[in-house]
This record gives structure tokens, sequence and C-alpha cells, in this order.
């Protein structure tokens, strides 16, 4: 199956030679500067060097290397224009930064990462990311242009956000982790903007929803697989609990996945997405997160009731009910709700308000400039009163006030006005049923992030998959706007 379709026309442009020389010369630095990178790595991080993390390593690296340069071997094969080029490594590239989550899963690091001791996996990450930039200087010849468009217009807010994001993390508990997790922040960015800039038309998006499947396809399955093969401690309470993974993540990430294959199914009517949906929804309510399945199961519905299709909208909240029902009553996922229901954390949501109590001074203590980009994730370890491991507030905005302050939360709820208006504008104004679609889908995965976003901190704060999600969501508003015919107003 081609995961980048293209229905461009076929071009005659020939490819001069010393433009494939020096592509060549840049591929054959990037791999290099890859190399030396991960072995420097290894030589300053106190690990074995023949073990199964480094082995994932060298395995990322060689896949991400090899793929790279035959996506660029086979573009310039086809002759292609260099913005079709373009868009497919910028697809690449933004499916490898979804999943980076799952090839470099590890076990929390709150208090180890608070002294400053990391695995070996966070730094392979990091590289990760530098190979990431390199090969975006790489193919970003292919559509300069897309430089033009960071600080204007609507784009200007989440830009403005992610520069507060990279300027409060000198003054971060972590300064340097903070810095590293803001360079990935403005990775994705700059990332994105260049694939908008590539987009020729509403196909262009219904590709990017494609190669999200995809993405958040691994990211559901891989956590459940390795939570079953190891019953005795990926399964607790009858919640899956894959090594890496929270309950909780895993839901909202299947959730994700269901809304997307809805999208993608109702777009082209691909009977085959329908086992997928159907194992996105179990694994959702297999785990377990409360909220998110409550967040998923609302968007969903919301999905048929906004194309007025009432009865199918009824089919699938009753579905959602005969598969609540069979979860709870064939697995031991009945005996942690009966525990949930008779402990007192349902009044205090898990321990969330205990936690927006304890925090609330110490946001009082810099209302305007916060504590620093990512200064939420040591929240458990600074602020008395919070449940160890918590890793965040527990709510986005919470986090986003807490890190950057004011300023960062006014810039952020810019980012969510203009998403909300982008939808508004071509949920009104469809120039035809697949931009409609696109954006009901969007607009479905947008509140399911919002919904989430209350109770959890999946955006606003460390770059994690939700959150990658979620700015790709807020650029893709915007093309589908531009694909409309006109532009919302600001």
């Amino acid at each position: 199956m081609n995961l980048f379709p293209s229905k461009a026309p076929s071009s005659n442009l020939q490819i001069p030679a010393t433009n494939l020389t020096a592509s060549r010369l840049w591929t054959g630095l990037v791999i290099a500067s890859l190399a030396a990178a991960t072995l420097l790595a290894a030589q300053w991080t106190p690990a074995d060097p023949i073990s199964w993390e480094t082995i994932r390593i060298v395995a990322v690296g060689v896949l991400s290397c090899l793929s790279l340069y035959m996506v660029l071997a086979f573009s310039k094969a086809r002759a292609d224009d260099s913005r079709r080029s373009t868009f497919k490594v910028g697809l690449a590239i933004w499916w490898f930064l979804l999943v980076s989550d799952e090839l470099f899963f590890r076990a929390g690091e709150l208090e180890s990462g608070f002294e400053g001791h990391f695995d070996l996996l966070a730094y392979a990450e990091a590289i990760s990311w530098v190979f990431a930039i390199l090969v975006l200087m790489l193919v970003s010849t292919g559509a300069p242009e897309y430089l033009s468009r960071i600080f204007s217009g609507p784009n200007k807010w989440l830009s403005l956000f992610a520069l507060v994001c990279l300027l409060s993390s000198a003054y971060s508990p972590r300064p340097m982790y903070s810095f590293v997790w803001a360079v990935k922040l403005w990775l994705i960015v700059l990332l994105l903007h260049m694939c908008v800039t590539c987009m020729r038309d509403l196909n262009d998006i219904r590709t990017f929803f494609q190669v999200t499947f995809w993405a958040l396809l691994l990211l559901t399955v891989s956590p459940a697989i390795r939570a079953f093969a190891d019953p005795s401690t990926g399964l607790r309470q009858g919640r899956l609990y894959a090594p890496g993974s929270h309950p909780v993540t895993l839901s909202e990430t299947s959730a994700a996945l269901l809304l997307v294959s809805l999208t993608l199914y109702s777009l082209r009517r691909q009977k085959w997405l329908i086992p997928f949906g159907i194992i996105a929804a179990t694994v959702m309510m297999r785990s377990g997160g409360k909220a998110a399945i409550l967040a998923g199961i609302f968007s969903a519905v919301l999905f048929f009731v906004f194309q007025k299709k009432f009865v199918l909208a009824s089919g699938l909240l009753a579905g959602f009910s005969l598969l609540g029902v069979a979860v709870v009553s064939t697995t031991s996922l009945s005996g942690y709700l009966e525990q949930y229901q008779k402990s007192d954390a349902l009044g205090s949501l898990t321990g969330r308000t205990e936690v927006w109590t304890s925090a609330w001074p110490d946001i009082m203590q810099a209302p305007l400039l916060g504590h620093g980009y990512m200064a939420a994730k040591w929240v458990s370890v600074q602020v008395e009163g919070v449940f160890a491991g918590a890793g965040s507030l527990h709510n986005a905005f919470l986090d986003v006030v807490y890190n950057d302050g004011l300023i960062g939360l006014v810039l952020f709820l810019a980012v969510l006005i203009v998403v909300s208006k982008n939808l508004r504008y071509v949920l009104k104004n469809p120039p035809g049923r697949d931009a409609y679609l696109l954006a009901v889908g969007t607009f479905a995965l947008y509140l399911n992030s919002l919904l989430n976003g209350l109770l959890e901190g999946n955006f606003g704060s460390q770059v994690h998959s939700i959150f990658v999600l979620f700015l790709g969501l807020v650029v893709v508003s915007q093309a589908l706007v531009e694909f409309s015919g006109c532009r919302a107003p600001e």
C-alpha cells in the first residue's frame, strides 16, 4: 500500500547533475553526522555498549538514513519536481516524530531526570531530533517560501508561542533539558509549515491523515502487544500498563486513531479501515482512561452528528455501549472500576484537584512569566502535596500558565481561537464534500484534545505524540481554509 499517494501531474523537469551531486554530498554529511553523534552519545553515557538499547539506537539510525536515501533517490529517479519530493520527505519526518515515543519508550525519569541522570535512549531520542533537523534543512530548498509564513497571518500565534517556550527554557528548573524539548517543538512547527506549503489540494491533506493513521496505529497496537506479552506487569487491575506507556495516554492515542479512521472511511469508504477502528475502540476501553474514553466517544458521535447522520450516531453510541459492557464483563477491568467507585478518588478526580490546589501558590509566584518551559514536569519533585510521578499539573492550560505564565497562556489561547475560527469557516463554507469531511474530522480530533486537556497535560508542554498531533491539527486547519478558496478573518 502506497503511504504517499499523489495525483500530481507528471513532470518532465530534469534535475541538473550539479544539484544531484550536491544533494548526495549533503546526504553523506547527514549520515556521517548522525553516526558521529551516536558514537559520542554512547561514549558519554554510562551504559553497556552491547545492549538492547544500543541495538535499538543503531537500528533506528540505520533505518532512518536508508529511508532518507531511498526517498531522495526515488524522487530523483522519477524526476519529480522538488516540491513533491520535499512533501514526501516531510511526511516521512512527520511519521517519525509522531512515533518517536514508541521507538524510544522508557520508564519514568522524573526523579533521575531532575538530578540530571537520563537513560541512554533519552540521548538517542535527542540525536534523532538533530538528525530530523538536518534532513529538514536538506529538503527545505524544495519549498523555501514556507519560512515567510511562520510569523505572518494566523500562523504567527503558534510561532510566537513556540518562541516563548524557547526563551523561557533559560530560567526553567532544568534549562538544557527544557531547551532540547523547545528545539523539538520548533522542529515540528517548521516541518508542518513546510508540509502545508508543499500541499496542492485536499488530496494532500487526506494523504497527511493517512500517514497520521499509520503512526497512530503503531502507537496503539505496539503498547497493547507489550502489555499482553507479559500480563504479570502489563495488566494492572485489568488496565493495560505497557512498559513505557500509561493507560490514560494509550486511551487518548487509540481514541485519536478511531477518529482518524472514521474520517478516512467517510472520505473513500475503504472497508479495510473498519477492523482498525474496532481495534482502536477496544484498546481505548481496555486501557481504562475514563476521561479519555468519554472524550473519544463524545467526539466520535459528534463526527456523525455534524454530518446530520443521526442514525449512524445513535448506532455508534449503541456500539460503544455494547463494547464497554463486553470489555468490563469479560476482563478484570470491572475490579478496577469497583475499587475506584469505593475510594475517594472520584471526588478528587484521581488526585487532580489536590495537584491544582498545591500548585496554585507556585503559579501566583510568577504569574506573568511562569517558571520556565517544561517546569510543570518536575512539579511532583518541587511542590509539596503533589503525588509522586505526577509529571504535569494534569491540566494543559494550567501547565501553560505554570511554564510560561499569562504571556504563554494568551498566545496559546490565540492559537485555539485561530483553529476554532478556521474550522468554523470551512464548516460553514465548504467548497465540497471532501473539504467538509476533513474539517469535521479535524474538529473531532481538536475537540477530543481539548476535552482531554482539561484533565491531562497532553498539549502545551512536553512535546509527546498527543501534542505533536495537536500541532498538526493547528496547521491543517489553516490549510483547509486556504484550499477553500478564501482566507478566514484573522
